[in-house]
């Protein structure tokens, strides 16, 4: 017998879920047959509901005076985004390689993937930073259309701007908010990496952010802040540190040199260590095991080459302070090494008076090698009162990646001056634009190391020479097959047999790639 004049109720308590068509007919249904509507229910998702959702739903059909009552749970479908990864376009940057630099305007390509069973359609996104290190200067991206299962990059790319004193190498959070059709609103939280340190940055010390100090040690060609090899022999003018083997000495500063600022504490004495070390204010610790900084195992320091030394064996410590030149010096002249007494190695500190405060008004070393002949498990670097915040430049013979290898004549300078990139504000014109075949020097003049800056319209055989003031060549700097657009080389003062070269006129010449240009530039005194 055909149940006649049936009529179906759609009913669902579940949150987010709202029947907006909640009555259908189904007519006449034959005996042991089925039936459908011509028309269906209504049904309305809020737009947060995750993939999947269950909704509990009870259909109650009527006619001919019965009634029957089925429960089922209907699965919705919906799209599920996750980060997947971004890729930096940096062609026309401060260094083209593929990562956002300190001071670099470059384009975002954000990547997501849908895991969702649900398509969702007019897809799109809005970048945010949330820290200012990095500026997002275009935030809206589109993605289209993203299939359950398929991912998608955006079709505009997104814009951003990382500061000029920003560390490499560190990752900074941002938000992507996700959009789509029918009201379709999720948030995307993913790190941003700003590019790989290597031994041309500084390194902050850490690991909380923001740094305080920066290590520059001379090969931070990149960076104003970035020191020159310059020693200082103070042997003979200096006054001997009688250290024994595993000692200790305070070292009351001059009055004329005021206090040593260390983590925003002064002081008016510093203590030395016959194991190359120093501890702002008085210190009883006599540590000869180096360890990797920072570390809780000791208070603040600086190791200057932290090492088993034993100024018994040979050489001495001295000190000497300058004042003309507003530094005092510590020099570990030739001190041999305890477990090796042939062994022996020479370096010093120089510490800066408050006229050579960073802008906070902490103090600045400068750690000088004038030997590097005996490394073999030092340590370098510095660390806070607490050990936890620290630099740790060098490691049982371990640099850093933003270190040189250690070798003589190397030089690092200790600083809250925050990273300054050399080029990055030059006055109107004088930047290099990719292809134009122009040479510009930065800083000119300039008492130390110079960036040397080129375009080419071809790609071709290229060379860069520096010339003194009578014509004689003094240095290669590239010799080589260079891409057209812009490049860039440093010259560290040196001739190409690694003397250091005198004060006045020099020029540079670039001939190839569809280029001869010539640029004037000033090697200054200090």
């Amino acid at each position: 017998m055909a149940a006649e004049g049936i009529t179906g109720h759609l009913y669902t308590s579940t949150p987010g879920v709202t029947i907006t068509e909640p009555e259908v007919e189904f007519g006449s249904i034959p005996p042991a047959d089925s039936a459908w509507s011509l028309t269906g229910f209504g049904v309305r998702l809020a737009p947060g509901l995750p993939d999947d959702y269950p909704v509990a739903c009870s259909l109650v059909c009527t006619g001919a005076g019965d009634t029957w009552v089925s429960l089922f749970v209907l699965p919705t479908r919906n799209a599920v985004f996750r980060y997947v990864g971004c890729r930096i376009e940096d062609a026309g940057g401060i260094r083209p390689n593929g990562r956002l630099d300190p001071g670099e305007s470059a384009e975002l390509v954000v990547t997501i993937a849908n895991t969702g069973s649900g398509n969702r359609f007019e897809v799109g996104g809005a970048l945010r930073s949330l820290d200012t290190i990095i500026a997002v200067t275009d935030s809206s991206g589109f993605f289209g259309t993203v299939l359950a299962g398929d991912s998608a990059a955006c079709a505009d790319r997104f814009e951003v701007t990382a500061e000029p004193g920003m560390t490499p190498g560190i990752s900074i959070p941002c938000e992507l908010r996700v959009s789509g059709d029918h009201g379709f609103d999720t948030m995307l939280v993913f790190a941003l990496a700003t590019g790989e340190m290597v031994g041309s940055d500084p390194i902050p010390d850490g690991p909380r952010t923001p740094p305080v100090y920066f290590a520059y040690d001379d090969g931070d060609v990149f960076y104003e802040q970035a020191p020159d090899y310059e020693w200082v022999e103070i042997r003979g003018v200096g006054t001997r540190l009688e250290l024994l083997d595993q000692e200790t000495k305070p070292l009351a500063l001059p009055a004329g040199f005021g206090p040593f600022v260390y983590y925003d504490a002064a002081f008016d004495t510093i203590s030395v260590c016959s194991n190359g070390w120093f501890a702002p204010g008085a210190s009883t610790d006599r540590a000869w095991q180096n360890r990797e900084l920072p570390t809780t195992r000791h208070r603040a320091l600086v190791a200057v080459l932290w090492d088993d030394l034993n100024p018994e064996l040979g050489g001495g410590v001295y000190w000497w302070h300058d004042p003309a030149n507003h530094r005092l010096v510590v020099e570990w002249d030739s001190v041999r090494y305890s477990w090796q007494p042939t062994a022996w190695d020479r370096f010093q500190v120089i510490i800066h008076d408050t006229t050579m405060a960073g802008p906070d008004g902490n103090s600045s070393l400068t750690c000088q090698y004038a030997t590097a002949s005996s490394i073999v498990a030092a340590t370098v670097g510095m660390q806070d009162a607490e050990g936890l915040v620290g630099i740790n430049c060098l490691f049982d013979n371990r640099p850093h990646a933003g270190s040189l290898p250690f070798a003589a004549g190397r030089a690092i300078r200790f600083t809250t001056e925050p990273p300054v990139l050399i080029g990055v504000a030059e006055p109107a014109g004088a930047a290099v634009l990719p292809g134009n075949g122009r040479l510009a020097v930065t800083p000119n003049p300039a008492p130390g190391r110079v960036l040397v800056r080129f375009g080419l319209a071809h790609t071709g055989a290229v060379v860069v020479r520096v010339f003194d003031a009578s014509g004689r060549a003094a240095r290669t700097l590239a010799d080589g097959r260079f891409e057209a657009g812009e490049h860039a080389v440093a010259w560290d003062g040196l001739d190409d047999s690694g003397r250091q070269l005198a004060r006045g006129v020099y020029f540079v010449r670039l001939v190839g790639g569809g280029a001869r240009e010539e640029a004037k530039f000033i090697r200054a005194r200090r």
